[in-house]
C-alpha cells in the first residue's frame, strides 16, 4: 500500500539529487571541521592557528598532484622541466591560500548557528528546542544534527507543550519531524527518528500520514534509525488497529536482522501489534540467539495475552448489559 505525501513526492529522487560529491565532503573534514573543532575546546585563537597550519596541508595536497601531471607532460616534451619546478610551487601556495580562505570564511560563518544549537543540546529548556526548528534547514549537517537532537531531547516527555510553544499545528510540526528521515546526514536521521516517536504517541493520526516514510526508515542501513522506525509503525498499529496488517509487513521485514538491538526493538513492536501474525513472529523470536531477544519477545506476548484477556471480559460485560 502505497501512502503519497508531500514528503515522499519531494524527495522521489533522493538517490540522484541529494549525495554530496566525495570532494566536498573531504573539503569539509580537511578545512572546515578542523578549524570548528578547534574552536569549540580551545576558542577563536586556536581556530586562527589551525586555519594557518592548513595552508600547509594544502599545499602539499595540492602540490603532489601538480607535479604528478607536470611529470607527465615532460615526458613528450610539451613542458619544460625548469618551467615546472618554477610554476608548481607558487601556484600550489596560492590555491593552498584560496581554499583555506575559503574553508575558514565558510567555518568561521558556522561558528555562530553551531554554537547556539549546541548550548540548546548541552542545556536543553524549551526555548531553545523550539528555537531549534529555525535551523533543520540548514546547509550545515551539523548544524541540522545538533538541532535535530535538542527537538528529539524536548520531544521526549511533552510533545504537546513543544507544539503548542511552537505556535503550529500538530499537522505542520509532524511535517517538519518526519521529513529528517530524508536527511542526507545519518545523525539528522537517527535524532529526527527519535523525535516522531514521541509524536507518533501523542498525534499518532498525523503520523500515519507519513507511514511510508517511516516504513522506508526501517529498511535504512542503520541500526538506531531502524528502531526508533519500527517503534513508530507498532505505534501507529496500536493507536490504529487498522493499520496492523499493514504495519506488520514492514516490521516483520527485519525480523533476522543482523544487529540483536535492533531485533529486540522489533519484539517491542510486534507487542503493540495486535494480529495473528504478529504473534507468529514473537514465538519465533522466543527461539532467538539472544537472551534480550527472547525476553522482550516473551515479554511481549504477554502483553499480546493480556490485550486478549481484556477484550475477551468488555465484550462479555458487553453482552450481558
Amino acid at each position: 500500500m502505497q501512502n503519497t505525501n508531500a514528503i515522499s513526492q519531494a524527495h522521489s529522487k533522493d538517490v540522484f539529487t541529494r549525495v554530496r560529491p566525495l570532494c566536498s565532503v573531504a573539503f569539509d573534514w580537511l578545512t572546515i571541521e578542523p578549524i570548528w573543532r578547534s574552536y569549540r575546546r580551545a576558542g577563536k585563537r586556536a581556530a586562527a592557528v589551525v586555519g594557518f597550519g592548513l595552508i600547509f596541508l594544502w599545499y602539499f595536497v595540492l602540490a603532489i598532484p601538480f607535479m604528478i601531471v607536470g611529470a607527465l607532460l615532460t615526458i613528450p616534451g610539451i613542458v619544460a622541466e625548469e618551467a615546472i619546478v618554477d610554476t608548481v610551487a607558487p601556484l600550489a601556495l596560492v590555491g593552498a591560500i584560496v581554499l583555506t580562505a575559503y574553508g575558514g570564511y565558510r567555518a568561521w560563518s558556522l561558528l555562530d548557528d553551531r554554537q547556539t544549537v549546541f548550548e540548546y543540546v548541552q542545556n536543553p529548556n524549551l526555548e531553545g528546542v523550539v528555537d531549534s526548528f529555525d535551523y533543520l534547514h540548514r546547509d550545515d549537517e551539523l548544524t541540522r544534527a545538533l538541532a535535530a537532537n535538542a527537538i528529539a531531547t524536548g520531544m521526549e516527555n511533552v510533545p504537546s507543550k513543544v507544539t503548542k510553544e511552537l505556535a503550529m499545528q500538530p499537522a505542520e510540526v509532524v511535517f517538519e519531524v518526519a521529513d529528517l528521515l530524508h536527511d542526507k546526514s545519518v545523525d539528522v536521521r537517527q535524532s529526527g527518528s527519535e523525535a516522531l516517536v514521541y509524536l507518533s504517541e501523542k498525534y499518532p493520526e498525523e503520523v500515519a500520514k507519513y507511514r511510508d516514510d517511516v516504513y522506508s526508515g526501517i529498511s535504512y542501513p542503520d541500526s538506531i534509525v531502524q528502531a526508533n522506525c519500527v517503534i513508530i509503525a507498532g505505534n501507529l498499529a496500536y493507536y490504529e488497529p487498522a493499520l496492523a496488517d499493514e504495519v506488520v509487513q514492514y516490521v516483520g521485514a527485519i525480523i533476522d536482522d543482523p544487529d540483536p538491538e535492533v531485533r529486540a526493538w522489533v519484539a517491542i513492536a510486534l507487542g503493540l501489534i495486535h494480529n495473528e501474525k504478529s504473534r507468529e513472529l514473537l514465538q519465533e523470536l522466543q527461539n532467538d540467539s539472544e537472551r534480550e531477544v527472547r525476553q522482550q519477545a516473551s515479554e511481549s506476548l504477554q502483553a499480546h495475552n493480556q490485550r486478549a484477556r481484556t477484550d475477551t471480559e468488555a465484550r462479555s460485560d458487553y453482552s450481558t448489559v
